[in-house]
């Protein structure tokens, strides 16, 4: 699947709180959100690959 690039205007702690809920978030918590396990196993990596990109700004909570 082609990558898409895209940004998202938050402020400080809008983006600390995003990287909070990444942090925070369960298998089972996206499970509940997902129709199978593969989709649950690509959001998660998803979710992973957006905390990266947080922590490269900053955002990184303990």
């Amino acid at each position: 699947m082609k990558k898409q690039q895209f940004s998202i205007n938050l402020n400080e702690w809008e983006s600390w709180l995003i990287a909070l809920f990444f942090k925070r978030i369960t298998f089972d918590g996206v499970r509940e959100c997902a129709t199978d396990n593969d989709e649950t196993y690509q959001i998660i990596k998803v979710i992973e690959n957006a905390m990266t990109q947080l922590a490269a700004q900053g955002m990184a909570p303990r």
